[in-house]
């Protein structure tokens, strides 16, 4: 896709308003009306610094020019499953990768995880404690003398299904965040910078036409950025970030299970084969030795389990709105520049 090819009839309308300034111009010098002849002046005068603008943006966004220096600088040595599709900004294609890839990224010479792949990780981990915890609620453990079950730990199961609906929930803001980059490098600077020209060229769609300039390069530059530096803060304080706590999950997951397998299996073997004295006793020993290995896989399990979900809370909301906050107030300095004025109210908090 041609990222100049909407150029053509910025230029095409600003040859239009060169004429229509000089004949409003020329109207007001015939009738020597000096409100007209302000007006027409100042038309040319708009006319003239959008021209400036077109050749600044094609000098600046073209491949290889001046911003496509700075992100790659800031993004150098990219590597990711996006990075054939977003050829023309490294930030994107790290950011996307990031985000919704399917292995590792790498970017400034340190390698990140994806946040989708771990986050599902995470999620079928979850899914799996989920399942392992009902089938251990669901078994009865007959002593011959007293019959008692496990379904105590039904109590753990509405906690889980919540970290699950959390996660899912998790899953769908990742790929929206995702197909937002991917839709801001493909109209940011083809569509809306041309647009945003056009429009800055009329006197009643000036202000409006500045804040879309200044909107397509707030996320064509800075929010792709963000992510960049966000995964930089997360590698400097959390190694690693969620795969360790993944890891462990899983491990743990996996110990839990063998203990359920153990205690339900052996429990009924030794039921059927031995006599009556040595099966309450075998059965005893293998309630105590199976609860207490599942009691010991419990305490690395809820551990792994929330301080996964507290990293994802970080990456996957609380630094992509810092994100867009930090987005949003450049983007507002930035159309006070194109004579226009963002009111993010909702941003008055912070």
């Amino acid at each position: 896709m041609d990222p100049f090819a909407g150029y053509s009839i910025a230029i095409e309308v600003l040859a239009i308003m060169i004429i229509v300034g000089a004949i409003v111009y020329s109207i007001g010098m015939a009738l020597n009306d000096k409100k007209i002849k302000q007006l027409g002046q100042t038309e040319l005068y708009q006319v003239v610094i959008n021209g400036l603008i077109i050749g600044a943006f094609i000098i600046l966004f073209a491949p290889g020019g001046l911003i496509g220096s700075l992100i790659s600088s800031l993004s150098s040595g990219v590597s990711g499953t996006s990075c054939t599709t977003y050829t023309n900004n490294p930030a994107i294609c790290f950011a996307t990768s990031y985000l919704s890839g399917l292995g590792d990224v790498t970017v400034n010479g340190d390698s990140y995880p994806s946040l989708l792949s771990s986050n599902l990780a995470l999620l079928s981990s979850s899914a799996l404690l989920y399942a392992g915890v009902g089938t251990l609620s669901s078994i009865d453990i007959n002593l011959y003398v007293v019959t008692f079950g496990l379904q105590g730990l039904n109590a753990i199961l509405g906690p889980l299904k919540g970290i699950i609906d959390f996660l899912s929930l998790s899953a769908v803001f990742i790929i929206a965040q995702s197909m937002l980059l991917g839709f801001l490098y493909y109209v940011a600077v083809p569509i809306m910078l041309p647009v945003g020209i056009v429009l800055r060229t009329f006197y009643f769609t000036r202000k409006l036409g500045g804040a879309i300039i200044a909107i397509a390069i707030g996320g064509y530059l800075i929010l792709p950025l963000t992510y960049v530096f966000s995964a930089t803060l997360m590698d400097a304080y959390f190694t690693n970030s969620l795969v360790t706590p993944i890891s462990s999950t899983v491990s743990s997951i996996n110990t839990f299970l063998s203990s359920v397998q153990s205690l339900q299996g052996s429990a009924f073997s030794l039921g059927s084969t031995q006599g009556v004295n040595t099966i309450n006793w075998g059965i005893v020993g293998v309630v105590t030795g199976g609860i207490g290995a599942i009691s010991s896989s419990f305490n690395l399990l809820l551990t792994a389990i929330w301080n996964s979900v507290v990293l994802v809370i970080i990456q996957v909301f609380f630094l992509p709105i810092f994100s867009m906050i930090l987005t949003f107030i450049s983007t507002k300095e930035l159309a006070k520049i194109f004579g226009s004025e963002l009111n993010l109210e909702m941003l008055n908090v912070f």
